[in-house]
């Protein structure tokens, strides 16, 4: 996604290089798009586990974790956009896609997922591991118009070892003051 946004980039200025003039326009916010909290709303609050650190948050992310591990360094990374962001099977499936896996059906995804309720709401948590590329836990909850995602990665045995620290994470997720 970031190599495509720098193509873009790149052809906006090979395309409009040599003009004099620049245009700026208004653009309606899509579905889809980072959507952090209205800072007039109550911020969501987390218990963050012993032992993880939080890092700088970069591009979408609302915020980082780094997780240490003997394995491995497992990090936890929150993004928040507006929408159903896809819905649940074309994230899950997304998440596959980045692990290097096939797509699931619909039929497929109750059987490779779970539910897990939270403060906040109502949480779909699908773990997936690849040989080639570790282990992720990702999580997924709609609420307040938002798709708000958790995404546990790194090695197998790291996020393996992080898996009940990140449902604990999960369990005291409150958003907007709830």
């Amino acid at each position: 996604m970031e190599r495509l946004i720098l193509i873009l980039i790149i052809l906006a200025g090979l395309a409009c290089s040599g003009k004099d003039q620049i245009a700026v326009y208004d653009a309606p916010k899509e579905a889809g798009e980072a959507a952090l909290p209205d800072p007039s709303e109550p911020a969501p609050s987390w218990k963050v586990p012993e032992g993880w650190k939080q890092k700088p948050s970069l591009g979408l992310r609302l915020a980082s974790f780094s997780i240490p591990h003997p394995a491995g360094e497992a990090e936890l990374s929150i993004v928040v956009l507006s929408g159903e962001a896809g819905g649940e099977l074309a994230n899950v499936n997304r998440w596959r896609g980045q692990m290097g896996l096939a797509p699931l059906s619909a039929e497929e995804l109750p059987k490779s997922s779970r539910r897990f309720s939270c403060p906040a709401g109502e949480v779909l948590i699908a773990e997936i591991s690849s040989p080639t590329q570790g282990r992720l836990a990702a999580a997924r909850l709609y609420a307040g118009g938002r798709s708000w995602f958790f995404k546990l990665s790194g090695p197998e045995a790291s996020v393996a070892a992080a898996l009940p620290a990140f449902e604990a994470f999960l369990g005291s997720l409150r958003l907007g003051g709830a």
